[in-house]
């Protein structure tokens, strides 16, 4: 396919040039892709209702059972499955619904004669969904320890747009396509293709730019439920599926399906391409559709179904890792925003009219906010460093934002769309960001960016998204994928949203220095400014607490699961125990927060299944955070083991949960009842030790569990200061890639640690480093008064300190060790202390989140042989405190 470049020039909203009509395409945003009723043909389905009756089967069943589609609805599964096949199906069925995500079996018999088959699990509508394909891996790979290679040779790559490349190297050289491609949504809604990997003789698609409408909105929200999709062969018109009526006669919901067939548009989309063959895995980065690896081959290719389980996992940490990198960016953006504003702050003068103010720092708000030009129109007076309009366009300008929605920014790419004297200007300021210091005053700050003029390679004019068919109301993609470019004039870079933020935190800066007149708006400013400053410092000491508490359970888990499938379940389950917990903190403005919404958000996924298995009564209280969160992993954990191992384990057991409000205590009791037996585990994993340890450490409450043979029963009581009664009367019922481990260090042998830490998860995380470390014995405590203790009644040979407990400091406990001769190591989210007492300067620091290479770095630190002014020098990992 040979590509003509195309070129036509389009100047912004305001500039428009002979534009074609675009075409209607709402037609294809409600095409129900996930609602086809049919499945690819190269694996066959089976549909069961809650009592193991077929009631689903595609037409192909008979190539896996023998039997035509027909002749099975109304069977039980049992008279034609073998029975160790549907218990594995009926095991794998509570995570599905859990997770959302379809479980994986790997080369099982599904019948007698012993052939082997892959199968997907999953619910839909209330049906037990079973897709399965011949199995090519009798002995099936290990999917996490393919993703552990794949990712250790990517997280040496710095660079992004290398990074990106290797990923996309790697996929191809996993699945074997023609063409594997990195595709990134953008700001507008369009993609573009930001990294490729093709065999010979194939044209590049790298640079191109695809319309929005490539992939309507039904489609997107599917590759947010489903992240992976393999089209093997698209001229396979697939099979139907026989079923009587299901949801009133509407077709059975397949978004969660593996052999999903395909919209006939998308077929021909990718057919006009010349691919005969697709599969995409989605980006998804904080819950949002970050981009897509798209991958094509030129003739109908069917992947593995291990192979394709290993990629799909790839993505997956893939896109932790986009996170992690976009985060990091944030964070050293943030921390030069900072300074910059700091230095700004220093030469704002302390009196005088708004111009007098702000006029003097124009050039130190120019580094603050990325633009060409910055001015100030203020009492009177206009000033310009950089370009922007003249005295008398500013002045029109300033009568048009004097008309603006009051209170708020104004911010723009295009002014001349909505201020038409601005196209007198374009070229030099054709974006405007106006922070309204006084608007009854009409005095600004004004940030301006030119003119920004783009030539954008579209693949195909995406004014032409879709031809229609004559004589049909559906419309056909387009035919042509030639390069199209478009130049657009008339419209600046615009404003991201990270800009935006800065702009209001700095306008709210800008505003108290220009209101401070008196003796006591100065003092306010003053508490203002250390306000800011407390809570900008809890802020990313809750951070850095927060990930730094993930990496100890994701440290935790990898080493407690073998398998790709269970490790997703077990860290996925974890982080969304809390992420539900902060969701909920944060909808009360971080205030207390109700039990009951803690155990239903808990119980939801098994009480949707199974009404009535689940009874919760008790008073209407509240929870400070604190216990919230620390409670959220606690039910969590229960939840878990009872879907494992009791109650939920099987159709007939229940839970039920009741608390009640003590003087001294809120105490909640778990019941589960019919289930399976109990037997209580030969050794207590980090979950137990989780259900165990909690409430004790980090509530000063108690924790108990009892794993009788009728079911478990577990009593937990938290103290009353966490807690706040609403009402007496009961509220209605209603492959991570583990980090290996460093060499035992020749300094722990035989030797005694204390952590002291508030949070239990990071205390067992640090523990458990140390012992590897080679520590004898490590003694854990969360309070200055507890350490104090220890060293008075134990041997201590070193300590690794928080720095800020919840209430204090561990500097006590650090000078205590300096009295002994003892080395320390704090650990801290929060910044160093602008005091710190001189016996206890030099000590090495550990910034939160910490890895065990940041720990091995700084007790490499130690030798008992050398003076503490020796020991302890500036190394890459660790920081000394000055």
């Amino acid at each position: 396919m040979r590509r003509r470049g195309k070129t036509r020039v389009r100047r912004g909203e305001v500039f428009k040039v002979g534009e074609q009509p675009k075409l209607d395409l709402t037609d294809c945003d409600k095409e129900p892709i996930h609602k086809l009723g049919r499945v690819q043909s190269f694996g066959a389905l089976f549909g069961l209702s809650a009592d193991w009756t077929i009631i689903v089967a595609s037409e192909n069943a008979a190539e896996v059972v023998g039997l035509p589609a027909a002749d099975l609805i109304g069977k039980s599964a049992r008279a034609v499955f073998l029975p160790d096949f549907l218990d594995e199906v009926g095991a794998k069925l509570p995570y599905a619904e859990l997770t959302g995500v379809a479980q994986r079996l790997f080369a099982k018999a599904l019948l007698a004669n012993g052939r082997l088959y892959d199968a997907a699990v999953h619910l839909s509508d209330g049906v037990m969904i079973i897709e399965v394909e011949h199995s090519d891996q009798p002995s099936p790979i290990e999917p996490t320890s393919l993703v552990r290679a794949l990712l250790k040779r990517l997280r040496v790559l710095d660079d992004d747009s290398t990074f990106n490349q290797a990923a996309i190297e790697q996929i191809r050289a996993l699945i074997g396509f023609d063409r594997v491609m990195l595709y990134q949504f953008l700001e507008d809604g369009s993609g573009a293709v930001i990294a490729e990997a093709s065999g010979e003789g194939l044209e590049s698609f790298l640079g191109l730019r695809y319309p929005a409408s490539d992939i309507p909105r039904q489609a997107r929200a599917l590759y947010l439920r489903n992240i992976f999709r393999i089209i093997a062969d698209v001229d396979d018109d697939g099979v139907g599926l026989v079923a009587p009526a299901i949801g009133g006669g509407e077709a059975l919901d397949l978004s969660h399906s593996v052999l999903r067939s395909v919209s006939p548009i998308h077929k021909q989309y990718l057919r006009n391409m010349g691919v005969a063959a697709s599969l995409s895995i989605s980006v998804v980065v904080d819950g949002q559709l970050w981009g897509l690896v798209a991958c094509h081959h030129m003739s109908p290719r069917t992947v593995p179904f291990v192979t394709r389980s290993v990629a799909e996992l790839f993505g997956e940490v893939f896109a932790l890792e986009i996170a992690a990198r976009e985060r990091s960016k944030v964070l050293a953006y943030e921390d030069n925003e900072r300074k910059a504003r700091d230095r700004m702050l220093q030469r704002l003068a302390r009196e005088g009219s708004a111009f007098d103010i702000l006029a003097p720092v124009m050039e130190d708000l120019a580094s603050l906010i990325m633009c060409d030009g910055v001015a100030v129109w203020a009492s009177g007076q206009y000033v310009l460093y950089g370009v922007g309009p003249s005295l008398n366009e500013a002045a029109l300008m300033v009568g048009f934002l004097n008309e603006q929605e009051p209170g708020e920014l104004y911010s723009t790419p295009s002014l001349a769309a909505d201020h038409r004297p601005a196209r007198n200007y374009a070229p030099r300021a054709s974006g405007v960001l106006a922070l309204p210091i006084s608007r009854p005053a009409g005095e600004y700050v004004l940030f301006f960016r030119r003119e920004a003029v783009q030539t954008v390679t579209w693949a195909g004019n995406p004014n032409k998204p879709a031809v229609p068919v004559a004589g049909h109301t559906r419309l056909q993609p387009r035919e042509s994928f030639a390069a199209w470019r478009e130049e657009v004039r008339g419209t600046a870079k615009p404003w991201s949203q990270r800009e935006l933020r800065m702009a209001n935190t700095l306008w709210v800066t800008l505003r108290e220095a220009v209101l401070r007149g008196t003796e006591e708006r100065s003092a306010l400013r003053r508490q203002s400014e250390a306000t800011q400053k407390l809570l900008i410092g809890e802020l990313n000491h809750r951070i850095r607490n927060i990930l730094t508490l993930i990496d100890g359970i994701v440290r935790h888990t990898a080493g407690t699961v073998s398998s790709a499938e269970a490790f997703a379940e077990v860290i996925g389950g974890r982080i969304k125990a809390l992420a539900r917990a902060h969701d909920q903190l944060t909808r009360d403005e971080w205030s207390d927060a109700p039990l009951m919404t803690l155990l239903e958000d808990e119980m939801s996924a098994y009480a949707q299944v199974a009404s009535g298995r689940v009874t919760l009564r008790g008073s209407d209280v509240l929870l400070d955070p604190k216990a919230f969160t620390c409670l959220a992993l606690v039910i969590h954990e229960m939840v878990t083991n009872a879907a494992k191992h009791g109650a939920f384990a099987d159709r007939r057991g229940t839970v039920s949960v009741f608390w009640s409000v003590g003087t001294d205590f809120l105490t909640i009791e778990w019941l589960e009842r019919d289930g399976p037996r109990v037997n209580k585990p030969d050794r207590q994993g980090f979950g137990m030790s989780v259900v165990n340890s909690a409430i004790p450490f980090e509530l000063q409450g108690t924790s108990t569990v009892d794993f009788s043979r009728d079911g478990v029963r577990a009593r937990f009581q938290i103290p009353m200061r966490y807690v706040s009664v609403r009402s007496d009367s009961p509220v209605p019922m209603r492959s991570m890639d583990v980090p290996a481990q460093h060499d035992r260090l020749a300094f722990a042998t035989g030797k005694t640690a204390l952590v002291v830490e508030d949070n239990v998860i990071i205390a067992l995380d640090i523990e458990n480093i140390l012992l590897r470390f080679g520590f004898e014995k490590v003694i854990l405590a969360s309070s200055v008064d507890k350490a104090l203790e220890n060293i008075e009644n134990s041997s201590i040979d070193c300590a690794v300190l928080d720095l800020n407990l919840s209430s204090d400091t561990s500097i006590p406990i650090a000078v205590a060790m300096e009295g002994e001769g003892k080395p320390v190591v704090f650990v801290s989210g929060f910044g160093v202390p602008d005091h710190l007492p001189e016996r206890v300067r030099g000590y090495p620091m550990v910034a939160k989140p910490f890895s065990e290479a940041d720990l091995s770095a700084a007790f490499n630190l130690f030798s008992a042989n050398e003076p503490r002014t020796q020991l302890f020098t500036q190394s890459p990992d660790t920081q000394t405190i000055p």
